[in-house]
């Protein structure tokens, strides 16, 4: 195990590392005068346990025997992370309702159906029979779908913007709920789409901590930036 903990700097950075480390020490830097409450610690420990999905006793155990080298720096590393939180926060408190209008079409989550065949006349002849409600979605779906939402009748989600493809994001950021629109061309196959719900996005606590750390990682990759011009 010795040979293996005995890695210098250009060790690091040529198995790729060196960014990594840089950005932590950039981060120590940060949070270094952070002070947490004896109620925070607690929020903290439990926080780290649930993101790491530890249980258990016997679970926190073979934890400690992976990872560290003395049960001190366990309380180190759960600290750390919770005091980089309240940096983020703290920090860019005045930023976040903006940032939040800037990515909400892709933080509101969407409910469609869709219908995927290859032929094109196929697609048309399915789109009228459902827009003049002689058959309905789902059942048009169960027998004639080509892709996965077979299965399901042709339902999709709740899913945000970024998962499906560019096309069918752009209709859904674009659709009524319940409209239904003609036959598209995407790739080998003809889809024919029909938004079922939105549902917008709301700036809780939660997603403020999240939107918080990812205005954090933007402002490490700037002080990166810096760092490489020296």
């Amino acid at each position: 195990m010795d040979n293996y903990e005995k890695i210098n700097l250009a060790e690091i950075s040529r198995i790729g590392l060196l960014g990594r480390v840089r950005k932590e020490l950039i981060k120590e830097n940060l949070i270094k005068n952070i002070v947490l409450t004896d109620n925070e610690k607690e929020v903290a420990k439990n926080n780290w346990l649930k993101s790491n999905c530890i249980n258990s006793s016997d679970q926190l155990d073979q934890w400690k025997r992976e990872n560290l080298k003395i049960d001190d720096d366990l309380e180190f590393i759960i600290s750390r992370e919770f005091k980089w939180c309240k940096w983020c926060i703290d920090n860019f408190k005045e930023e976040i309702k903006d940032y939040f209008q800037e990515k909400k079409s892709f933080l509101d989550k969407y409910i469609y159906s869709i219908i995927r065949v290859k032929s094109e006349g196929l697609s048309k002849e399915l789109f009228l029979r459902i827009k003049d409600k002689e058959s309905d979605f789902y059942s048009i779906a169960k027998e004639f779908s080509e892709g996965i939402e077979k299965k399901t009748g042709g339902l999709v989600g709740p899913t945000n913007l970024n998962n499906p493809h560019p096309i069918i994001s752009n209709i859904l950021k674009e659709s009524r709920t319940n409209q239904i629109w003609a036959p598209k061309k995407i790739n080998d196959w003809w889809v024919i789409i029909r938004l079922e719900e939105k549902i917008p996005s709301i700036l809780n606590e939660e997603l403020k901590i999240k939107l918080s750390k990812e205005l954090g990682e933007k402002y490490l990759k700037n002080e990166l930036k810096f760092l490489r011009k020296d």
